[in-house]
């Protein structure tokens, strides 16, 4: 976290990343999730619903009239990160 790479990698849908082996942690200073598998030596970054819900949180407060959401087929099959998007937006019910 926070140092150079010796290369870029592809990029990976949640429904894809979601399973990758390795150790999940979640960076409180940035409200983004990561994953290391340290036997490959992998640095895997996405969005997870806790994120998605920090992000629809923060359009909500901030009065902004929108969210962009670059793929959903990259989604769960049941819909994880949109429905933390829309639970956080008020969309699917009353915000907790």
């Amino acid at each position: 976290l926070f140092q150079l790479a010796a290369a870029g990698g592809d990029s990976m849908n949640y429904n894809l990343v979601v399973d990758q082996p390795g150790t999940r942690y979640f960076d409180a200073a940035t409200g983004e999730p990561y994953i290391y598998d340290s036997a490959s030596q992998t640095f895997y970054t996405y969005d997870d619903p806790a994120s998605i819900a920090l992000k629809g949180q923060y359009i909500w407060q901030q009065g902004l009239r929108g969210a962009m959401v670059w793929s959903l087929d990259g989604d769960t099959s049941d819909g994880r990160l949109t429905a933390a998007l829309g639970d956080s937006l008020g969309v699917r019910g009353p915000r907790a």
